[in-house]
């Protein structure tokens, strides 16, 4: 179970760190009374720039990610299923 949850931390933790990185520049430049620009990641004083979701400006990590919980998902079941049948 230990490795389980270590895993699970491996998996979602770039995903977790791109999201709070980003969302940390997002809230500076507002509050500064600025615009973000999604495209090149900088904070923008003069001009107003649209919002792009994040699934959008990021989905090969979310793809990635979503693949390896699966990944992971599978692995556990065959494991676990390999242990109830040696237990037999």
């Amino acid at each position: 179970m230990r490795r389980l949850r270590l895993l699970l931390l491996l998996i979602l933790l770039p995903l977790a760190y791109v999201s709070l990185r980003e969302t940390v520049a997002v809230d500076a430049c507002v509050e500064q009374g600025g615009s973000y620009d999604y495209r090149t990641r900088r904070c923008d004083m003069a001009a107003s720039h649209p919002y792009r979701p994040f699934a959008e400006r990021h989905g090969v990590l979310i793809g990635a990610t979503i693949i390896a919980l699966a990944g992971a998902g599978v692995a556990v079941w065959l494991r676990r299923r390999a242990l109830r049948e040696r237990g037999r």
